[in-house]
């Protein structure tokens, strides 16, 4: 729709396709859960750590380089252009689980949830962002570990509060 207001009405419209990110907000991602379950295993409120899929492919971002990718693509991007924002971290799903656990206080034992296994999967995304930086000069700043590390943290003080 973005594209259909820059071409109809001159409206100076950015568009960006936003790629896997980590993000302690948003309960509804797969490194939320699984960072909440390690920190109520930490707690004692959870026994084992439940999970689909961990074959798929995801090149991980924080979220504070994904809003700050936000604020330079409205503020340096071309009116009418699309670009690819993510990061430059790629890992299956389960390397990002053991990084989680070898940041975690006590052994998390894990077992696959059937109920959690999508009939179909995207089992691959990494996004070719090199657009997007050449247009504006932007890369990530914040590692993957340090990611982790502030994500756990977060889901820390939830399970404790």
């Amino acid at each position: 729709m973005p594209y259909c207001y820059y071409k109809a009405y001159g409206l100076p419209v950015v568009r960006t396709r936003m790629f896997t990110y980590i993000n302690p907000r948003r309960a509804d991602l797969f490194a939320t859960s699984f960072a909440m379950q390690v920190a109520r295993v930490e707690a004692g409120q959870q026994d084992i750590l439940t999970h689909g899929n961990l074959d798929s492919v995801r090149t991980m971002l924080d979220v504070r380089d994904a809003v700050r990718a936000y604020w330079i693509a409205a503020s340096k991007g071309v009116t009418g252009e699309v670009y690819n924002i993510g990061g430059t971290k790629t890992v299956t799903v389960g390397e990002f689980l053991e990084t989680l656990r070898g940041q975690a206080r006590c052994p998390v034992k894990t077992v696959q949830d059937p109920n959690l296994m999508r009939p179909t999967d995207v089992t691959l995304q990494i996004p070719d962002c090199r657009k997007f930086q050449a247009a504006t000069g932007w890369e990530p700043q914040i590692g993957f570990e340090d990611s982790v590390r502030h994500l756990l943290d977060h889901c820390r003080k939830t399970v404790s509060a």
